[in-house]
């Protein structure tokens, strides 16, 4: 609905609510965090082949992951969930279709560049800014027990991807290695208890995402 309504103004607006809306489901379906997506550039993101359990084939983008954290450097890389993917591709060939030619097709420019310029991407403390205000419209919100409740933080999409690929019987070596941290850490962190409230409460409708398989 915000998209749509960004879609009646110019170009600019247009393209600014394709890739905030990318930008969440990125998020969501990726367990990166959320300077790491901004950071991504275009030769960051190559679909790659993967096989389901029940031995069929799909692509899917893998995220190459460069980032600077208090002065550590590191690589990663994140697998997108099928649905991640279609969202991903989805708004590349829109900002290759639409909008080439203000934001040009250089492998090198941000994936989420700024309008204006291209050598810098969308700035993060805006993003997460209209994300909360949009939760806050919808009253979306998080519930931790019956005392607890809080809207939603972009920090939480993350949470909500590493509590699906838990319940859903990914491995924690696997989870740990897509979002970055250590096994230790999502143990620590996520118990079977926690994943379960956590999930089921911030989770509304009947979407169920495609999960990859834990090979």
């Amino acid at each position: 609905e915000y998209r749509d309504r960004l879609n009646t103004r110019g170009k600019n607006h247009q393209y600014f609510g394709e890739a905030f809306l990318c930008y969440i489901w990125l998020l969501r379906h990726s367990g990166a965090r959320a300077y790491e997506i901004l950071n991504l550039r275009h030769r960051d993101c190559e679909l790659i082949e993967i096989k389901k359990d029940d031995g069929t084939k799909v692509l899917t983008y893998a995220l190459y992951i460069t980032a600077t954290k208090t002065k550590h450097f590191y690589k990663r890389t994140s697998v997108l969930t099928y649905t991640g993917t279609e969202c991903l591709k989805r708004f590349l060939n829109i900002k290759s279709e639409k909008f080439s030619g203000q934001l040009g097709t250089n492998q090198n420019n941000y994936v989420f560049q700024l309008w204006r310029d291209k050598n810098k991407h969308l700035n993060a403390d805006q993003l997460g800014t209209m994300f909360r205000r949009l939760c806050k419209e919808m009253d979306l919100y998080v519930v931790g027990d019956e005392s607890y409740r809080t809207h939603i933080t972009l920090r939480a999409l993350r949470r909500y991807y590493i509590t699906r690929m838990l319940d859903a019987g990914v491995s924690i070596e696997q989870v740990a290695a897509n979002c970055g941290n250590t096994p230790g850490t999502i143990r620590r962190f996520y118990d079977a208890v926690q994943t379960t409230r956590y999930a089921a409460s911030i989770y509304q409708g009947s979407y169920s995402p495609d999960l990859l398989a834990d090979d």
